[in-house]
């Protein structure tokens, strides 16, 4: 793609496009989520809290990052495999994990310009806190257009989350809210059916969508960093 705009409009139409020819294989990435998520309606609501925890770590890292490489791949249009997607994040993640655990340490998820880490070690091949420092050059005059196309694609997130649950209201005859509320139980009819649409629209819509839209975010700021690079040796 020779364009290297990162508004959200053109992002999003972008991503619709480019997700499309990749999207039986980014699932390969995606699905082991998914069938974990299932676990919530068979084990008790704690025990699944503490296995989300460990399960996301671990395994749940490897095919993230294995997603970010794959999908970075593919949007430049170099040969990879699911393979060697999943090999590279498996070599990368110690320092993967060594990042997370930096980012909750020091709430540096809040800072939108520091979002691109995992990018960086798994694409690039920095170490954990080289990445830190790159990512915050990569992305300087962009911090805001950054979080501003993160909350536009979580706000999607919540309208397909909102579309699941006025389904489920419709059904059940009760509102939007009480579909939602953490007062029923993983027995409740109306949860059990609630989840039914939400779960999967994340895994098979939002959660590809999300991740190309990111990826191809990651994309053009490298092209114009590199073009920021080659305008001033010039």
């Amino acid at each position: 793609m020779l364009t290297q705009s990162i508004t959200p409009i053109r992002l999003l139409r972008d991503s619709l496009i480019s997700v499309i020819p990749i999207y039986t294989s980014l699932l390969v990435f995606i699905i082991p989520g998914f069938i974990f998520s299932l676990l919530q309606f068979v084990i008790p609501k704690i025990w699944f809290t503490v296995l989300a925890n460990l399960y996301f770590l671990s395994i749940g890292t490897i095919f993230n990052v294995a997603l970010i490489f794959f999908a970075y791949k593919k949007l430049n249009q170099e040969e990879v495999t699911i393979y060697q997607a999943l090999q590279k994040a498996t070599e990368k993640f110690s320092e993967i994990l060594i990042f997370e655990i930096f980012q909750v340490l020091l709430l540096l998820f809040f800072f939108p310009r520091l979002y691109f880490g995992d990018y960086l070690i798994i694409i690039k091949n920095y170490p954990a806190p080289d990445a830190v420092q790159r990512c915050w050059l990569l992305t300087k005059g962009y911090g805001w257009r950054i979080f501003g196309n993160l909350l536009i694609i979580n706000i999607i997130q919540q309208i397909l989350n909102f579309i699941g649950s006025l389904i489920t209201a419709s059904i059940f005859g009760v509102s939007v809210w009480e579909v939602n509320s953490d007062a029923l139980s993983a027995t409740n009819a109306a949860f059990i059916v609630n989840n039914f649409f939400q779960i999967p629209i994340y895994y098979f819509i939002y959660r590809p969508l999300s991740k190309v839209f990111v990826t191809l975010m990651f994309v053009r700021l490298l092209a114009r960093d590199k073009r920021k690079l080659g305008s001033s040796v010039m």
